[in-house]
């Protein structure tokens, strides 16, 4: 019996945009970036004993919304997988980020440009990634750029 492998052929920039057409409501997409930040802080709450703060603010006028909180943050390495794709349980145990879809697929139901900061605790580094979901599919890139 012979074996083959075939690529899956969609980029990112085309699973984004798959993204917008889901009928995922705004209260679910903001529920999943605050659940984010809980398991964030759920993960190294022994490193954060005075809790968490999440702050939601909404610039009507400017159709800006952003969610802050004061978790853990993320190094470079878990801010590079929470822009992949990936498959369930690769890498992962448990909480934050164990299907790895949902930073992504919320932030896209909730706009088609949208942005995500992050410092890991203690570190010195800042770390962004800002995304254009249209530009992305229409030309078909695979690509986000992270900048520190």
């Amino acid at each position: 019996m012979g074996r083959t492998e075939v690529e899956s052929g969609v980029t990112l920039g085309q699973l984004l945009n798959s993204y917008r057409t889901l009928t995922y409501s705004w209260r679910h997409a903001l529920g999943e970036l605050v659940d984010n930040s809980v398991d964030s802080y759920l993960e190294y709450q022994k490193q954060l004993p005075d809790g968490i703060d999440i702050e939601i603010s909404y610039d009507g006028p400017g159709r800006k919304l952003t969610v802050k909180d004061n978790a853990f943050g993320m190094d470079e390495d878990k801010f590079h997988q929470a822009l992949r794709p990936r498959r369930q349980g690769e890498g992962f145990t448990g909480g934050m980020g164990r299907y790895g879809g949902g930073l992504k697929k919320s932030a896209t139901c909730l706009g088609d440009n949208w942005r995500i900061i992050s410092t890991g605790l203690g570190d010195m580094k800042k770390f962004k990634a800002v995304v254009d979901v249209v530009e992305m599919h229409e030309k078909d890139l695979d690509k986000i750029t992270v900048t520190d």
